[in-house]
């Protein structure tokens, strides 16, 4: 199962271990540290977003949802 997760490493509620944790439980994952930002990632919505587009692109899922939506739409 793909994981994408964000943790800001100024996050005063949630260490960055806590996010490291569970992507050892998941036994697979990419976590992005998010430099400068905290807990609600306000500051990192381009980086978050862009990172996640190119994220998706690479999940076969994502290929067949795009393909299957590209061929309804009119």
């Amino acid at each position: 199962t793909p994981l994408l997760m964000f943790h800001g490493d100024s996050d005063s509620i949630l260490p960055l271990e806590a996010s490291e944790v569970v992507r050892a439980i998941a036994g697979t994952g990419d976590l992005h540290v998010m430099h400068g930002d905290d807990h609600l990632l306000v500051k990192s919505h381009d980086v978050m977003f862009s990172t996640t587009m190119e994220w998706l692109s690479t999940i076969k899922i994502w290929k067949v949802y795009k393909s299957i939506v590209s061929w309804y739409s009119f």
